[in-house]
This record gives structure tokens, C-alpha cells and sequence, in this order.
């Protein structure tokens, strides 16, 4: 939904589950993931958890120059990262 909607949100790293939470609800993509239309929500809790982790990894590794990770899938109960790519210094 990125490519469609158009919008990311960033901070510097590291956030924490609270922070990131608080940009999932600030997002213009947050009503897909509570049910909009009648859709069931989403583990947003889940979502943030991965965000704090991934955010955590990114600042603990001082070799690691970027981070991509997509898709990420979240269902009703749950995150998963499909594929990812981390690029290092030498």
C-alpha cells in the first residue's frame, strides 16, 4: 500500500514499541490496518514490536548502512518480513 498511498513516516533510530506505535496511528495508512471498511484489524502491536526491533538492530550493527525490508505482511495476529536486504561497510 506504500506505492499507493504515497506516504512514509520516519524517525531516527532507535524508537521504541510506544514511538513506534505512535507513528503507525499517525500514518495516512493506519485505517487499513484498524478495519477500515470492514476489514478485520490487524496486529498493529505486532507491527510496532518489529519496528522497535529492527530499529534497535540498525543502531546496535554501526556496519550496517541501510535497511530494506518488503514486504512486511501483517494479519490479525502477527508481523512477518518476507524479504529483506541490509547493506554493510567494509
Amino acid at each position: 500500500y506504500v506505492e499507493v498511498i504515497r506516504e512514509t513516516v520516519m524517525r531516527l533510530a532507535p524508537v521504541d514499541e510506544a514511538q513506534a506505535e505512535r507513528l503507525i496511528h499517525e500514518s495516512k495508512f493506519f485505517p487499513l490496518l484498524n478495519g477500515a471498511r470492514g476489514r478485520p484489524k490487524l496486529d498493529v502491536a505486532a507491527l510496532a514490536k518489529l519496528m522497535a526491533h529492527v530499529s534497535q538492530l540498525a543502531t546496535s550493527e554501526r556496519r550496517i548502512l541501510s535497511l530494506d525490508l518488503n514486504p512486511v505482511f501483517v494479519t490479525e495476529s502477527g508481523a512477518q518480513v518476507a524479504d529483506f536486504k541490509i547493506e554493510y561497510s567494509e
